[in-house]
């Protein structure tokens, strides 16, 4: 039956040929010496010389081909299939010969013939032809037969190849044999090799390509060694980024992703540059390694992106400033596009213009992506400033307002070349206001505003039309005055009204004027604005302040006072020797008030009032104010005498109380 089917099929492949050739069983001149048996028909192979060259194929093949039998085939034949073997043709199948047999092709010849036949891909590359999978109108024209033409079929043979690629290997428990065939139907099963028929190395298996293959019998298991192509492959790792720029510091965005096998994957995976953050500008590689799952150990190419610094950037609306004064609008600093307010340094500082005409604007970063990197804001034309600083807050009519009021010009201090509104010395009372003007210098035509001072009238002091030895005239009143030490002093309190300020006759009756002087508050006394009660006013104070005292007197110091104390030989005894002989009430003992008045001094006790009006002490105690101010601004330091005492007392009172004065000669 095998041998039928064998025979149908060589019958079948060669009726399309001559009739004359001597291997054709049907042609005139058919040899049958020259065929081969059914028993040999596979296994004997002959030379056949082919207008390509020489190869050993079947004498069939030889036929098919258009080939002439010969007796061997040139070595330089030989050769040149091996040569067209080792650099592969077709690329059906490629395998080592020492381990694999020949593949069996279908073979289209350079002038288009493709006879249907198998022969050895060795074969076909020597006749100069390319292997095919089909010949037009062959029934097996997808069919890849397998052998052997120097290796019987063992267990490690491959029998079987469709062109699906799937491999049915012959069992190595059933022994060779001269006569088996097996041919596949074509409904595409397979027909499986009993165990009782034996396989020869010269078996033949054609499959079409549309069959399946069917394994053999039980007894005919497939052999472990038998060789399959492999259905695995290595896995896919894989980068796709589409970013094409970047910036320095910054990470890549949108940022580029990494799969395996198709598969996103996000963890153990190792970014060039690090975490995609550009180091450099420039042209730059991404890459990606994994070191987890089964893509480890495997790198992918992401591209490239072109890298930029990054951008320090200012934005400045302002086109004027003024010296001294913060630009405004701010200027606004961005790194990247986002808004920096930190980590700056402008220019010129806190951009605060210190000198005038065109100033460049500029700053630098010192921290983030940006930091090292300046950037130009623009410039602004700077107007220069004149200004004026004023601490004192009041003022007297025909009095220089002391502090004076400083002056600057872009900062500098400026004494000249400058006029002042309504001047340093107030000609009015009131609220006045206090202006300067500079004529000289980049100030030149300013003007500056240095406040307000609340001006008083100012108090007229008694002139003096005449001093003489002992004595001299105040107001139409005579004093007498008294050396003591180097100090000259007036024997006798001061009865001055003024006519402004807080001042009176002890019980507001006249007659105590005339005999004890007249009582004053430390802001009258002084000559001063009223507010000085409540004030410092310290910088009204002079070393010898006239007050209202006679000119080339003034109201001594607490430092003057002691001065007196030690000529007179110290405090502790001073009253004694300074209270007048009369006017001061008895001790509470009995024993007189009086002193001694050793050196004319003639201290008399006027008593004191107060704002409210009220009136206390007279006969009782003398008190009189100093120019010396103490530690708060509502007192001052004064002197007190009493009836029971020998002592004179350093004492500080309220500045509203009223005093008796004396003055000194400057």
């Amino acid at each position: 039956m095998v041998l039928s089917l064998f025979l149908a099929f060589l019958l079948f492949f060669g009726c399309t040929h001559e009739r004359d050739n001597p291997y054709d069983p049907h042609g005139t001149n058919y040899n049958p010496s020259l065929f081969p048996s059914s028993s040999s028909l596979l296994s004997g192979l002959v030379p056949c010389m082919h207008t390509a060259g020489c190869a050993e194929i079947s004498a069939e093949a030889c036929f098919a081909f258009g080939g002439q039998r010969v007796a061997f085939c040139p070595a330089v034949s030989s050769s040149s299939l091996q040569a067209a073997v080792s650099s592969g043709s077709g690329g059906i199948y490629n395998s080592s010969s020492s381990s694999l047999p020949d593949v069996m092709v279908l073979c289209r010849l350079s002038d288009g013939t493709c006879p249907l036949v198998l022969i050895s891909q060795e074969a076909c590359g020597t006749f100069g032809g390319t292997p095919v999978q089909s010949c037009a109108g062959s029934s097996s024209s997808n069919a890849v037969f397998v052998s052997s033409s120097s290796v019987p079929l063992s267990s490690s043979s491959i029998a079987i190849v469709p062109s699906s690629g799937s491999v049915v290997p012959f069992s190595s428990s059933v022994p060779p044999s001269s006569s088996s065939v097996a041919i596949a139907p074509s409904s595409g099963s397979v027909v499986p090799f009993s165990s009782s028929v034996p396989l020869s190395s010269s078996s033949i298996a054609i499959i079409p390509s549309s069959s399946s293959v069917a394994p053999s019998s039980s007894s005919v298991p497939p052999s472990s060694s038998s060789v399959a192509p492999s259905s695995s492959s290595a896995p896919t790792f894989a980068c796709a980024m589409t970013a094409t720029t970047g910036t320095v510091g910054v990470a890549i965005s949108p940022a580029p992703a990494a799969t395996c096998n198709g598969t996103a994957v996000t963890a153990g995976l190792t970014w060039t540059p690090a975490n995609f953050i550009p180091t450099a500008t420039g042209a730059l590689a991404i890459t990606v390694s994994a070191s987890s799952g089964i893509c480890s150990g495997m790198a992918a190419q992401c591209g490239s992106i072109a890298v930029s610094a990054p951008t320090l950037a200012c934005t400045m609306t302002a086109t004027t400033g003024t010296v001294g004064t913060a630009i405004t609008p701010a200027p606004a600093a961005t790194c990247n596009g986002t808004a920096v307010t930190t980590g700056l340094t402008w220019t010129p500082a806190n951009y605060t213009p210190t000198t005038s005409g065109n100033v460049s604007v500029s700053v630098s970063a010192s921290s983030g992506i940006c930091s090292g990197r300046m950037a130009q804001c623009g410039s602004v034309t700077v107007s220069p400033t004149l200004a004026c600083t004023m601490t004192a807050t009041t003022g007297t009519v025909g009095v220089a307002i002391s502090p004076a009021p400083a002056v600057t010009c872009n900062g500098t201090a400026v004494t000249t070349n400058l006029t002042w509104t309504p001047g340093l010395t107030p000609t009015a009372a009131g609220n006045v206001s206090v202006s300067v003007s500079a004529s000289y210098g980049v100030c030149s035509g300013m003007v500056a505003q240095c406040g307000s001072v609340a001006v008083s009238t100012p108090i007229v002091a008694c002139t003096v039309p005449a001093v003489s030895n002992g004595s001299m005239t105040c107001g139409g009143q005579t004093y007498r005055t008294v050396v003591i030490g180097t100090q000259t002093w007036m024997a006798e309190n001061l009865n001055y009204d003024p006519g402004t300020g807080n001042s009176a006759c002890y019980n507001n009756q006249t007659s105590n004027c005339v005999t004890y002087g007249r009582l004053y508050d430390w802001s009258t006394a002084m000559n001063l604005p009223s507010i000085c009660n409540l004030n410092t006013c310290s910088s009204y104070i002079q070393s010898k302040h006239q007050s209202i005292c006679p000119s080339g007197w003034h109201i001594p110091s607490s430092a003057e006072w002691e001065a007196l104390m030690t000529a007179v030989g110290g405090s502790s005894t001073a009253g004694t020797k300074l209270k007048a002989t009369s006017g001061w009430n008895n001790r509470w003992n009995g024993y007189s008030g009086n002193g001694t008045d050793e050196y004319g001094f003639s201290a008399l006790p006027g008593g004191y009032g107060s704002s409210s009006g009220d009136f206390s002490n007279v006969g009782g105690g003398g008190y009189w104010w100093s120019a010396t101010l103490s530690n708060s601004s509502t007192s001052a330091y004064h002197r007190f005498m009493g009836g029971d005492g020998s002592h004179v007392e350093s004492s500080i009172g309220g500045k509203s109380y009223l005093y008796s004065v004396r003055c000194l000669q400057d």
